[in-house]
């Protein structure tokens, strides 16, 4: 990864540390020996840097090397790239960047363009913001699944032992269990029962293991909108990989918490099939577009968890960004406020929090015209912009269960 700016580039580098990958970050002078890329899979660059000469060059390296050119962009160069694209670039990605993206950055590139290649003839290949990751609902009890007493589900495992955990955590509900020992059986069950409301497979199961059953229930129309969740003793990447593939919508790895599984069955099951679900914190929400406009959001990050994970990371980078300003205006230290205020402008309008970005640009305004003698009043200004902002943000992430 090559940029100007280090600190993007050491958050980046956490992120794909996460997926186990090894990381080098260069300085920009490294750009002009370019010749030789053969140990890289991804070369991340800042746009500003890739110039025509810079260009030249990586086009002649990818002649006999195979890597991806990721384009590294500020969120305000964002409309113009994107009607000038260029060929030699595999993914663009807009600061400011998340956990979402860089799993989402590597699904598509090494998996979803792995299957199209090789399957482009068969299943449409599920997009990357169909993936859901379980989050636990606290205070659940055995009592709660009494919200679902009507659904049918079907639970392909092969461990009796773990059958019985199912089966025990799900007794003091009318909830009806079928049980398959594996894949085959599955499939013969959904045969006889049409009234099954979402399946639970495991992946590792003789005669037909759940990446083969999975992939036989979506060739079935009639099962396309059935939801499966994989159910992982080690959550090994490629495993849980090739289950979406075959076209699973979330996984749970065992041993799975009960709180999990009560959030299985709050995602995926029709209301009408169930009693409101008494989640921790759920609320109704409504939007306020001016404080935080869910559209502007998501059409950033083209992936409503990834939007929510931005937001959470909001919550804790932006805590203490009213005594920061505070601090910068106090001290007069107006080049360290124009910094911060562009920085946090830059991710406020990714996550289409509108009153916040106003009060942002008008600091900079003044800094910009050297009318510093009227930021004092904006020291409450933005706090008072801030604090309703952030209470909106949660607002938003409890109605949905993710705060």
């Amino acid at each position: 990864m090559i940029s100007e700016h280090y600190s993007t580039l050491s958050t980046i580098k956490k992120y794909f540390e996460h997926f186990e990958l090894s990381v080098e970050i260069q300085q920009p002078d490294f750009l002009a020996t370019l010749n030789n890329l053969e140990t890289y899979d991804i070369f991340m660059v800042d746009i500003h840097l890739l110039n025509a000469s810079i260009l030249y060059d990586v086009e002649e390296i990818k002649h006999k090397q195979n890597f991806h050119l990721i384009s590294l962009e500020q969120h305000f160069g964002q409309r113009d790239r994107r009607f000038q694209p260029h060929k030699l670039v595999s993914k663009y990605l807009y600061t400011p960047i998340s956990m979402g993206m860089i799993f989402g950055l590597l699904y598509e590139l090494y998996v979803m363009e792995k299957t199209i290649h090789t399957n482009n003839k068969e299943n449409k290949i599920k997009n990357e913001s169909d993936v859901r990751f379980i989050e636990e609902i606290e205070n659940i009890t055995q009592e709660s699944f009494q919200d679902f007493n009507t659904i049918h589900i079907l639970v392909v495992e092969d461990n009796k032992i773990n059958q019985k955990i199912i089966q025990s955590v799900l007794q003091k509900s009318t909830i009806d269990i079928t049980i398959a020992n594996n894949g085959q059986e599955a499939l013969r069950a959904l045969k006889e029962n049409h009234d099954i409301d979402i399946v639970l497979m495991d992946i590792n199961m003789p005669i037909m293991d759940g990446y083969q059953a999975t992939k036989r229930i979506r060739q079935d129309n009639q099962f396309r909108n059935l939801p499966i969740v994989i159910v992982s003793g080690l959550g090994f990447r490629n495993e849980i990989e090739q289950m979406y593939l075959a076209g699973a919508n979330a996984h749970l790895t065992k041993p799975f918490k009960i709180g999990q599984l009560y959030a299985v069955f709050h995602t995926f099951l029709h209301q009408d099939k169930t009693v409101q679900a008494k989640t921790k914190g759920s609320t109704l929400y409504a939007e306020n577009n001016n404080l935080l406009n869910i559209q502007k959001g998501f059409n950033h990050t083209q992936n409503i968890l990834t939007y929510r994970d931005t937001l959470r990371e909001t919550l804790v980078f932006h805590q203490n960004s009213s005594n920061q300003i505070k601090e910068y205006i106090i001290k007069k230290d107006y080049a360290s406020l124009d910094i911060y205020c562009k920085q946090t402008l830059e991710h406020s309008i990714s996550i289409g929090t509108d009153y916040l970005s106003q009060t942002l640009k008008e600091i900079l305004i003044l800094i910009n015209n050297n009318e510093e003698f009227l930021l004092p009043k904006y020291i409450v200004t933005y706090e008072k912009v801030w604090l309703s902002t952030k209470r909106e943000i949660e607002q938003y992430l409890k109605s949905v269960d993710a705060f």
